[in-house]
């Protein structure tokens, strides 16, 4: 029985992704109000009252199917029956949206880090003699994911006070922004190195593409584990010039003489490398099986030279506040979850104005998903998916 349900289910579904395409194609498709769920402009209002005796029973048509939804979803409809038909309608068709929409954020939903304006950024723009309908914002173009930083719940929701207390406990975001300015640099510098002592030449020679991708996932794995420590240090009260010297000293004295074996207190973080080892250096196919082996016991050995000699301790660090979206100003109401980065100076003083903004928002995979589950590829062509993905919400 149950799978008869969800085979009725699928197949209701199906037609009624028919009919939307009926009702853009007799009555333009603006109709597709699906505008509500993805940008915080408004709709353009639809109303329609004498409707071809075709296109009205494909509407009362829609309204039942979608009906048989709700009501298998166990969800009452947003309007009752003693309503114009094209209200009801448009309700219904915000249902169906809605019900897309939470079931494709169960699936897809990811998040990600947008740079966006600092308030005195958005004075200075506001401030400037623009014409009145041009856009007061900076064009987004810095996004990016940080692993294990956002908690998501099972709705596909971002998960706040989770989120806010797992970078309180361990400081992954921050340590991210400290990180990210040594890896250009560093992941040559291993590659040169792993050159200098590699008994498999022809692996740095042919494949020094696929290697710098390699060195830079582990960099950046190794970096952010020694910089959490460092912020740790920072937790009790010390600055970050203290806590930067005690990482060091206590690394340097903890790997003496223990290559290529991390000691106890690296177990983790060796773990961690060899298994990214392993997994990277599968993915390169010109490699031989015992090449692989040879190669993460190569890594594993600079990698923990690196760390006896301090070279992958940053020198920024950061301070993160989220804002309160209550107290969010006009220009940032479209933004989802805002914090402010307040950079630490040479005399370990935090700077009093925010280094730099972001918002926490889906990827643009996740969005491009998202609107695809919704939408069926039927687009209103007040906002595509286009300007989806270039919109910060």
């Amino acid at each position: 029985m149950a799978g008869s349900a969800n085979t009725t289910t699928l197949q209701i579904s199906k037609k009624l992704r028919e009919l939307e395409s009926f009702f853009a194609t007799k009555m333009g498709p603006q109709v597709l109000d699906y505008l509500f769920l993805f940008t915080k402009d408004e709709s353009v209002k639809v109303e329609f009252h004498q409707l071809p005796p075709d296109v009205e029973t494909e509407v009362r048509h829609y309204i039942e199917l979608a009906d048989r939804i709700m009501n298998a979803s166990g969800i009452e409809p947003a309007t009752g029956e003693d309503v114009p038909l094209h209200e009801k309608f448009i309700s219904r068709l915000h249902d169906m949206y809605l019900l897309r929409y939470v079931e494709a954020k169960r699936q897809f939903a990811e998040y990600q880090l947008v740079r966006v304006p600092t308030r005195t950024e958005q004075s200075i723009l506001n401030q400037m003699n623009l014409p009145d309908k041009a856009d007061h914002t900076v064009p987004v173009s810095i996004h990016f994911q940080i692993p294990d930083a956002f908690v998501i719940d099972d709705d596909g929701n971002l998960d706040v006070p989770a989120t806010l207390e797992a970078e309180a406990t361990d400081h992954q975001i921050v340590s991210y922004f400290s990180a990210i300015p040594l890896l250009p640099s560093l992941t040559a510098q291993l590659f040169q190195d792993l050159d200098d002592i590699t008994v498999f030449e022809n692996a740095t020679l042919f494949l020094r593409e696929e290697l710098m991708h390699v060195n830079e996932i582990v960099l950046q794995e190794t970096i952010i584990y020694l910089t959490r420590r460092v912020y740790a240090y920072m937790d009790r009260g010390q600055s970050w010039i203290q806590g930067v010297a005690n990482v060091k000293e206590y690394h340097r004295q903890i790997s003496e003489g223990t290559s290529p074996d991390f000691p106890p207190d690296l177990a983790d973080l060796g773990s961690e490398i060899e298994r990214l080892l392993s997994e990277e250096l599968a993915e390169i196919k010109q490699l031989e099986p015992q090449t692989r082996i040879t190669l993460v016991e190569e890594y594993k050995e600079l990698i923990l030279y690196y760390i006896h000699a301090g070279i992958l301790l940053p020198e920024n660090y950061y301070k993160l506040e989220f804002r309160d979206p209550r107290e969010y100003t006009r220009d940032e109401q479209r933004f989802n979850l805002l914090f402010d980065l307040y950079l630490y100076n040479d005399d370990g003083e935090l700077l009093p104005v925010p280094f730099e903004t972001y918002n926490i928002d889906f990827t643009q995979e996740s969005r491009q998903q998202i609107f695809d589950a919704v939408t069926g590829g039927l687009e209103n062509p007040d906002f595509t998916l286009t300007e989806y993905l270039s919109e910060v919400s």
